[in-house]
């Protein structure tokens, strides 16, 4: 996943994420893919914790996963679009009523404290689980988009959304948006 390296590369104050070494970074993942467990996740985020390839010290460290429980329905205030969506709204891809989450927090490379929370729910589903408890994107936040974001959606998940409502509100007008080849303010739009 080159999003790793691009948060590995943002601990030590370089790349496009931040030119500053950061105290802290909060790194929220999600994928709805049913090929990815907590096994496939551990070891790309430990690299996050270790430097030099040695084994983890899990003293400062501390690691959990849950099961997560959401509505059957997506909320209708949203008014999502879905990328797979049933003729009568999301498919059971897009939105699981039953899910789970793994979260490691502590002090990671270069002495920088690391919250990260992995969601097997779709992007979609993940901005309005965190806006709903009150978290969103600020102005000194970054998003990065896998590979799979296109312009159009072509093969891949549409950027367009994320621009417009609802998504729009999980985002604060100066958060920094980072797909395989832009970086842009949120207020910059599609095009910036």
């Amino acid at each position: 996943m080159g999003s790793f390296d691009e948060i590995k590369m943002c601990l030590h104050g370089k790349g496009r994420i931040t030119k500053v070494k950061p105290q802290l970074v909060d790194i929220v993942f999600c994928d709805n893919s049913p090929d990815i467990g907590i096994n496939d996740i551990r070891p790309l985020v430990e690299r996050l914790f270790n430097s030099k390839g040695n084994n983890l010290d899990t003293a400062h460290i501390i690691e959990y996963d849950s099961d997560v429980y959401f509505s059957k329905i997506p909320p209708s205030d949203w008014n999502f679009t879905w990328e797979c969506g049933w003729v009568d709204g999301a498919s059971e891809m897009e939105w699981k009523n039953n899910s789970w989450m793994y979260e490691v927090c502590g002090i990671g490379i270069n002495d920088v404290m690391i919250r990260f929370r992995y969601y097997a729910t779709s992007y979609q589903q993940t901005m309005h689980y965190l806006y709903s408890i009150g978290w969103k994107l600020r102005d000194n936040d970054a998003i990065l988009l896998g590979s799979g974001w296109r312009y159009y959606g072509e093969g891949g998940q549409n950027l367009k959304v994320i621009f417009e409502q609802p998504l729009n509100k999980f985002f604060h007008q100066n958060t920094i948006v980072l797909d395989k080849f832009t970086k842009r303010t949120h207020s910059q739009g599609m095009w910036g």
